[in-house]
Formats: structure tokens, sequence, C-alpha cells
């Protein structure tokens, strides 16, 4: 780790790893972030819809204009139901596919680095240490770039 990487906030760095080791595909990245701005947007909308077929449940129904704007806002509910699993499942799959990617590229890229080191390095460091660190910054850097996303 460099000096000017020990002030750094861990979260902000994986993040910046995993920009870096995103490549052509931030664009997905970036995508896959809007969809899940607009599920948000719309997971907001329920209260409001729910409130309104409360109202209008209470104000009593008397003619079938009321009745059918009432049926209208439950099928709005059930609409705005199904928009957020489309936008949702479609962001959720987008980030799944870009942190394989980057699980990838972070592997091959840290591996070709490892390769590239002189026989006597290999010689001096065990290589199941090696495997190791490898094995759980991968690991970290995937969970972060396939789940974390969302939660934030």
């Amino acid at each position: 780790m460099s000096e000017k990487d020990k002030g750094i906030n861990p979260l902000l760095n994986i993040f910046r790893t995993e920009w870096i080791y995103l490549g052509e595909r931030r664009k997905f990245f970036v995508l896959s972030t809007g969809l899940f701005l607009i599920a948000g947007l719309i997971t907001l909308m329920n209260p409001l819809v729910i409130g309104l077929i409360f109202n209008s449940i209470q104000e009593s129904i008397t003619s079938d204009a009321e009745l059918k704007k009432l049926i209208s806002m439950i099928f709005l509910l059930l609409g705005l139901n199904v928009g957020f699993q489309i936008f949702h499942c479609s962001g959720r799959i987008l980030e799944e596919l870009t942190g394989f990617h980057v699980h990838r590229h972070y592997t091959n890229e840290k591996i070709r680095r490892i390769l590239e080191l002189p026989v006597k390095w290999h010689k001096d460091n065990h290589s199941g240490d090696t495997i190791d660190k490898l094995n759980r910054a991968r690991n970290s850097v995937k969970s972060v770039s396939s789940s974390l996303i969302f939660q934030v």
C-alpha cells in the first residue's frame, strides 16, 4: 500500500479499484446504477398510491366513476410493483455481469503481475500465501462489485 493510499477510506478504495477494472463495461455499471435509481423512485411512489386507495375507500364509493377510479388505483399499485421488478431485476443482472467482469479482469491482472516477478522472489515467498491473498482480494472485489452497489 502506498503512502497516498493509507489515508483513503477502504470503501472508496474498493470502488476506485472496481472502476479501474470495469474497463469498457463502465457504461453498464452506470446503466445498472440508473436502473436501481428508477426502481427506488418507483418504490417511493407506493405509499402515495396506497394512501390514495385508503382515502378513496374511506370517502365511501357512491358512483361507478369512483369505483372505476379505485380499481384503476389498485391496478396502478400492481403496475408500480411490476415496474419495480422490471427495473430492479434488470439492474441486478447487469450488476452481476459487471461484477463477474471486474472479478475476472482483477484476477487476470494480479496473476499476470505475479508471474512477471523474478524466480528469486518466487523462491523467497511461499506460493500458498500469495494465492491466499489473491483469493481473498478477488473475492472481496467480486462481492462488492456484484452486490454492494444495490445496497448503497
